[in-house]
């Protein structure tokens, strides 16, 4: 039961990387608290001679700032621990118990410089227990319905594009490309059709590439932008995430889970992520090219 508990907690999951949904949810969540708290009243947190509404306004605004800085200030500060690509189940509970923790925080430190009248005190201890109490059974349910929503809907498009990656076209023969490094003896040049992925490290970029029927590779300081740009009129050459860029002739299958799809390549059993910002472009681009 504990293995199946860990490998659960193991499983992809996806985190919030666009902007415009974190203010989204930072904004429903404190409208939730406010609405809440205003129509309930619940933990008796309101004494006499108190203005309901603006009390609840407060939680509200309390709520929403604390949400928009752990969503912008910690993949800041701990950029690694928030790495989208490693992102499991047990991280966004983790996350989610911080937020509970941290806006009981906030809520406790506006109680107590905001409502000195108030004639109920509740300890920090108490207050995460309310926030807890508001908070902890929606995002856990929210978790695990994200998780098998995210699931089903890769699942469904990997195996959708692997029906068309089985009847895939050769790639029509072009010119061939040419890599220049700022190094001496770091140029590149090959055919399109033998370009099998592109791994960016830093300044420096990792090109596999098939050469005499066998696999070959070379290292060419360059920056990945650089050849998305040498690439970008090669319909079955491109970005699929920050850190690659793929051939999509050399696709082998397509597999998916919560977090994202991944790429299975022919060479050497390689598997590429697919970012949520790249999936509906890669996504098309097998489909019409494919």
């Amino acid at each position: 039961m504990l293995k199946s508990l860990k490998d659960f907690l193991s499983k992809p999951f996806p985190m919030i990387e666009l902007p415009k949904i974190r203010w989204k949810m930072s904004i429903y969540f404190g409208f939730f608290v406010f609405l809440f708290l205003y129509i309930f009243q619940p933990f008796g947190i309101y004494g006499e001679g108190v203005d309901v509404l603006i009390v609840s306004a407060g939680f509200g605004l309390v709520t929403l700032i604390i949400m928009l800085i752990n969503h912008y200030l910690y993949p800041v500060l701990i950029p690694n621990y928030f790495n989208p690509d490693k992102w499991t189940i047990f991280r966004a509970l983790v996350i989610n118990f911080w937020f509970l923790f941290s806006i009981s925080v906030g809520n406790y430190f506006f109680d107590l410089l905001f409502i000195p009248d108030q004639t109920h005190n509740y300890n920090l201890l108490e207050y995460f227990g309310i926030t807890a109490a508001v908070g902890i059974f929606p995002s856990i349910i929210l978790t695990f319905y994200m998780e098998r929503k995210f699931t089903k809907e890769h699942d469904e498009m990997a195996t959708d594009l692997n029906l068309v990656i089985e009847h895939r076209k050769t790639f029509k023969k072009t010119k061939e490309l040419i890599f220049e490094g700022s190094g001496n003896d770091e140029n590149l040049k090959i055919k399109p059709k033998d370009l099998v992925m592109v791994k960016s490290d830093g300044n420096y970029c990792d090109f596999l590439f098939l050469e005499n029927q066998s696999s070959g590779t070379k290292t060419i300081r360059i920056p990945i932008k650089k050849v998305e740009e040498i690439t970008q009129n090669e319909g079955k050459i491109m970005r699929v995430h920050r850190s690659f860029i793929i051939n999509i002739d050399h696709i082998s299958h397509i597999s998916g889970n919560a977090r994202n799809l991944t790429i299975h390549l022919t060479t050497n059993n390689i598997e590429v992520p697919i970012s949520r910002s790249y999936e509906r472009e890669v996504t098309n681009a097998i489909r019409h090219n494919g």
